[in-house]
């Protein structure tokens, strides 16, 4: 194995409907999203 020294990076797109904000399940899954990359961070 060969040590790795930089920092991954991912990210994370996503589209949705204007709309599609009202939803719990979309707004809940941006939540945790939002939450995971702080974490990260």
């Amino acid at each position: 194995t060969v040590p790795v020294w930089q920092t991954v990076r991912r990210h994370v797109y996503a589209v949705w409907r204007a709309d599609a904000d009202r939803r719990p399940s979309i707004r809940a899954a941006v939540d945790a999203l939002r939450a995971a990359g702080e974490r990260i961070a």
